[in-house]
């Protein structure tokens, strides 16, 4: 898909900021109107003709009549918000690996390509004082691995997760379950401005949006969507926690756990999940042993074509004779999109390829 026109982008955001237009529905209205600005002005029988239902027509008419797209984006600019497509250079390369990821991240503060290098963090919000201990270790060292920590800014776990990355100098993300202008809980509003000097609040959720309980399974399949993989310290057996390892799952990220005394009852969501599979981790180098990542990522200077698997040769091989678009190499491999999305993803993170935008990727050059 070619680069989006500001005037389109505003669009996108007028469009996906409705009452019922959620990713699917939005693809679908996509795909068949050919551009966010032809499904805005779009009459209310083309809707119902694509089997829109009523209420989702009355909120798209309403929000026509309240707001002007244009005028919108710079409103939300002036709120410090950023608005970024799918497509955009911007967007965070692991979320475009799930399916149906959002079609706009409303987000506050700043994205990187190196966020790509991104973990999860998550467990229970009241850990005890072994769950505290073992978040600061781990946390600590992934940050001097270079990764990007993403957790959702909640009690316990989650900001010992972001307070300790802040503390490393590291980068992290806090997915919300509201606007990016609704922080839950109200006591962590401090932290979250911290975070947005040194990473970025993300929600899918527009600005105004208060943080209602039914939108957290959302929040979790982001924490885990912006990650290569969740690392889950402490929690019940049936803890939120396990929702986002759930999720994880889903999108085919693996799952770490930290085995936790068997006298505690949380160590019970750390146990199940080793026991269904995840991988029981003591420490970082277990985790980027999983992952085929180095323990530092690497430079420019260091590149050296070290390929995991023959996929990844051929598509190294394939750039170096000049830039592609992803659908050309599914085309030309003979593989699916969500294997080749994920290879290519892994290789930038190796530093072998990057990404210029708009699904198009080439060969990174040595310096």
């Amino acid at each position: 898909m070619k680069k989006l026109s500001l005037l389109e982008k505003a669009h996108w955001v007028a469009v996906v900021e409705t009452i019922g237009i959620g990713p699917k529905l939005f693809t679908l209205l996509l795909n068949h109107f050919g551009s966010a600005r032809n499904i805005w002005q779009a009459s209310a029988d083309a809707l119902h003709d694509c089997k829109v239902s009523p209420s989702v027509v009355n909120a798209l008419l309403k929000h026509r009549q309240d707001i002007e797209p244009i005028s919108h984006l710079d409103r939300l600019k002036a709120l410090g918000i950023t608005a970024v497509c799918l497509f955009e250079a911007d967007y965070p390369a692991n979320l475009k690996t799930i399916d149906r990821p959002p079609p706009v991240l409303f987000v506050k503060g700043n994205l990187t390509p190196g966020d790509t290098r991104a973990l999860a963090v998550v467990g229970t919000r009241k850990p005890t004082s072994y769950g505290r201990e073992v978040t600061e270790i781990f946390v600590k060292d992934l940050v001097n691995a270079g990764f990007t920590i993403v957790s959702g800014l909640a009690y316990g776990i989650d900001a010992i997760a972001h307070r300790t990355t802040l503390t490393a100098a590291g980068r992290t993300l806090a997915v919300l379950g509201g606007g990016p202008d609704n922080v839950y809980p109200a006591d962590h509003r401090s932290l979250a401005d911290d975070i947005t000097n040194h990473g970025a609040l993300i929600s899918e959720f527009t600005p105004g949006v208060h943080p209602l309980r039914g939108n957290f399974p959302a929040r979790n399949r982001l924490i885990s969507g912006l990650s290569l993989g969740v690392l889950v310290i402490e929690g019940e057996s049936k803890s939120g926690t396990k929702h986002t390892a759930h999720h994880a799952l889903e999108q085919g990220r693996p799952i770490f756990a930290v085995p936790g005394p068997i006298t505690s009852r949380l160590s019970d969501a750390p146990t199940d999940l080793i026991q269904k599979g995840a991988i029981a981790v003591r420490s970082v180098e277990d985790i980027v042993n999983h992952l085929k990542l180095s323990l530092t990522p690497p430079t420019a200077t260091d590149l050296k074509p070290e390929f995991a698997n023959d996929l990844e040769k051929i598509i190294y091989q394939t750039l170096a004779l000049g830039e592609q678009h992803i659908d050309d190499l599914v085309r030309a491999l003979g593989r699916t999109t969500a294997e080749v999305s994920t290879t290519l993803t892994l290789m930038e993170l190796k530093g072998l390829i990057k990404s210029t935008g708009a699904g198009i990727w080439l060969k990174k050059t040595r310096v």
